[in-house]
């Protein structure tokens, strides 16, 4: 299992020598649903600071899960 606490994104890795997954959204064990993941939502903010989040130095906030928790996600 891998999680990615900046997008909040849980899933199970492809194990081909890069940082792919296969997104879940439920748990496996309990099948309860996983919190929602954000990774559009992080995207959508970054673009409404005008910024490219492949090419821009982004705001610390955003390096971690910060900016999701500081907005109460």
């Amino acid at each position: 299992m891998t999680y990615h606490p900046k997008t909040r994104q849980f899933g199970i890795p492809v194990l081909d020598g890069g940082g792919s997954f296969i997104a879940i959204r439920h748990d496996p064990w309990s099948g309860r649903p996983l919190p929602a993941d954000l990774r559009d939502r992080y995207f959508a903010e970054i673009e409404a600071l005008g910024l490219d989040a492949a090419e821009d130095d982004l705001p610390e906030e955003f390096l971690s899960e910060n900016w999701w928790l500081e907005r109460g996600l």
